[in-house]
């Protein structure tokens, strides 16, 4: 519980952290809405599930992957690492992560109303290496 109360304290002192932390769960947000509904069209329409049991499995699935992959695997967090460094400046990183975010939010947005499919991941890794380079 501490950990939560430090993490909080440190939200709100800091309001770069703070939007970063509201822009990630935006992008949570824009994710789960237009990938969700990917993963299980194919079980509803040809009626190999009915959508209710469709969408507690996509949601069980998908919180297993990533339980799991987390503790399996680091290697997508130290691949964006590595991929940029800002050196010890956390704000000029903090920055660029939050432009990033951003940008996956809109793009994320713009192409769900014109219905192009999206990969956010693709767009964080685009969007941050496009950040680090302008800077």
């Amino acid at each position: 519980m501490d950990s939560i109360i430090v993490f909080w304290n440190q939200m709100t002192g800091n309001p770069l952290l703070f939007l970063a932390v509201t822009l990630t769960l935006g992008v949570i947000l824009v994710n789960g809405w237009t990938d969700a509904p990917n993963a299980i069209a194919t079980c509803v329409v040809t009626r190999c599930m009915n959508p209710r049991s469709a969408i507690i499995m996509a949601a069980v699935f998908n919180f297993l992957g990533v339980f799991v992959m987390t503790l399996i695997n680091a290697t997508v967090a130290e691949t964006v690492t590595k991929m940029v460094d800002f050196g010890s400046d956390s704000n000029l990183a903090i920055i660029a992560l939050s432009a990033a975010l951003f940008a996956i939010v809109l793009w994320a947005t713009i192409a769900w109303v014109f219905g192009i499919p999206t990969s956010e991941s693709h767009a964080l890794s685009w969007s941050y290496r496009q950040c680090h380079s302008n800077t």
